[in-house]
């Protein structure tokens, strides 16, 4: 258990601090196939641009004329990989055996994106590019390759790193853009509900799987107690005590008074956020939400006429940190990021409902109205929704905070402290707590679907936060 703890502060150490240059020399070496290597004219590899990261480090590149991401893990995920797959080889020498499945989240990676692939689901996903077959490791798996490269820690670099190519998405993040529909959430919900039954499957089918998503991990909202060693970084007392009331409720409700054991179980996404909702413009036939998934593939909903396509796209290979845990955190982690970049202090930086601040409960809503119609929420689970989605905020910014003061130089850290600290505080706090909970309940049980449409209403959930005030109010409670 304590090597269990202290992940997140070694993944801190290990997080990869790999150059262009190293890239570039990562496809030559392990993804293009010696006779497409030249030493005269432009090279079949490239590095577009770095992309934003927590512990890992991912680059947008081009190879052989093709957009592909390359990922490079974490030397903690890395570690695992390289330490089961030997034992796995050293099974096979001995007895011509081997011992079972590795049990590692990078071999579930490759699993959940086999599965994710399959026709039936039509989520159509990202495909893992195969390493070239001279320079594979020596069991044969050929979805990924190691290499030691540098990392943060200077005192254990080079470290053995494990690395991933996939391919690419074209699009602007939802993240980047300036205003949407609220029915994007809406759609969002529903295309993350239906991720899930197909990980209900795997599950079933799939005992190896179901086996490697058996893993401890820092951000697992049933950990939550966990993230109190953190919590004495936080400089701010009133913020301390704010994630202090939330963890000691959820130690309270959910461990010790038994709720958590009425939830059901099931391999999670685990970060269903805005990055992963891929925005571009096609054919200008209206605003639409195709449900893909690491692909440019769509099938579009129409919803409104702005002459733009949205692609629902997880971007599983960026991130991705599935595990198996309760199927309710997918919804509420999914909803606390809906909050935080409908927030005040986010709304007008980054993306947000029709380019208006202040409207986080009402996203949360609209995804949670999706989500609940495409697989429903049981009502134990619907009870404590305000606390499990409070419980994520506290691990977002808690962990931000730490993980800012080990890398000062990472703004990524940053981007959702100050709306994580908002959105917390509107949720968690006595005077809108009755009422938001009230706000969930009717984004579950109002569902109502038009002649023509092909995803709940939102009208009902449309509203500002109360920050606000309303001058209808009076005339609302009259007509209700």
């Amino acid at each position: 258990m304590e090597s269990n703890q202290t992940d997140e502060d070694r993944r801190k150490l290990l997080k990869p601090k790999v150059s262009t240059e190293e890239a570039v020399f990562i496809l030559n070496e392990f993804y293009i196939d010696d006779d497409d290597v030249s030493s005269e004219g432009p090279s079949n590899a490239e590095v577009i641009r770095e992309l934003d990261s927590y512990d890992d480090v991912n680059f947008l590149v081009k190879i052989c004329g093709e957009k592909a991401l390359l990922k490079i893990h974490n030397g903690v995920e890395s570690e695992k990989y390289i330490r089961n797959h030997s034992a796995k080889r050293v099974k096979l020498n001995e007895d011509g055996a081997g011992d079972g499945d590795c049990n590692s989240i990078i071999d579930l990676h490759t699993a959940i994106f086999d599965h994710l692939a399959k026709p039936k689901y039509d989520l159509t996903t990202c495909r893992t590019m195969l390493v070239k077959k001279s320079a594979c490791e020596a069991d044969g798996d050929r979805s990924v390759c190691v290499k030691e490269l540098p990392v943060v820690s200077s005192q254990h670099s080079p470290y053995t790193l494990v690395i991933r190519l996939c391919s690419w998405v074209d699009g602007i993040p939802l993240s980047s853009t300036k205003y949407f529909p609220l029915e994007v959430l809406v759609d969002a919900g529903v295309y993350l509900g239906r991720m899930c039954h197909a990980f209900d499957e795997l599950a079933t089918s799939d005992a190896s799987a179901l086996e490697l998503s058996k893993r401890y991990h820092a951000w697992d909202g049933r950990n939550l107690v966990d993230v109190m060693r953190y919590v004495e970084h936080i400089d701010d007392l009133d913020r301390r005590k704010l994630v202090t009331s939330v963890i000691d409720t959820f130690r309270q409700v959910i461990l010790d008074g038994g709720e958590g054991n009425k939830f059901r179980m099931g391999i999670n996404h685990a970060d269903f956020n805005d990055a992963n909702i891929i925005v571009s413009d096609d054919d200008h036939s209206g605003l639409k939400v195709a449900e893909t998934l690491d692909s440019g593939e769509s099938k579009g909903r129409l919803i409104d006429e702005s002459c733009q396509r949205l692609m629902i796209n997880s971007r599983f290979c960026i991130h991705i940190t599935s595990h198996a845990s309760w199927r309710v955190l997918d919804a509420t982690t999914a909803m606390a990021y809906a909050l935080i970049t409908s927030c005040k202090n986010f709304a007008m930086t980054s993306s947000s409902i029709h380019g208006k601040k202040n409207r986080s409960i009402s996203a949360a809503c609209a995804f949670l109205r999706g989500f609940h119609h495409a697989y429903p929420l049981t009502s134990d689970e619907r009870q404590h929704l305000r606390l499990l989605t409070a419980g994520r905020l506290a691990t977002s910014v808690t962990f931000g905070n730490y993980s800012y003061k080990q890398n000062p130089g990472n703004e990524y850290l940053l981007l959702h402290a100050k709306p994580g600290w908002d959105a917390l505080s509107l949720l968690w706090n006595d005077d809108t707590g009755n009422a938001i909970d009230d706000a969930f309940r009717i984004a579950c049980e109002n569902i109502h679907i038009s002649a023509e449409a092909t995803i709940p209403d939102s009208e009902d959930i449309a509203f500002p936060d109360p920050c606000l005030i309303d001058p209808l109010s009076s005339a609302r409670a009259k007509s209700s």
